[in-house]
């Protein structure tokens, strides 16, 4: 995400197809909160693969997780 931050800083922004492999990034000696952080810094909230708000202990609490992000400003709910 660091390299895209200008991009995913624009407004529309794009949508992401996320999969995240926690356990992965754990071995690694990362945080994968990181990530989550990095999307909310950038005003983007996650969902489920069905499109329903989903929060970061749900998305960190497995080993492999896949989540869309999207903008706040083009949510429908307006909500995480």
């Amino acid at each position: 995400l660091a390299g895209a931050r200008e991009t995913l800083s624009r407004r529309p922004g794009p949508w992401l197809a996320l999969e995240l492999h926690n356990a992965m990034i754990r071995a690694r000696g990362r945080d994968p909160a990181a990530t989550l952080e990095a999307l909310r810094t950038l005003g983007y909230e996650t969902r489920d693969l069905d499109g329903n708000p989903i929060d970061a202990a749900r998305v960190i609490g497995t080993d492999l997780t896949r989540v869309i992000a999207q903008p706040r400003d083009q949510s429908d709910t307006g909500t995480e």
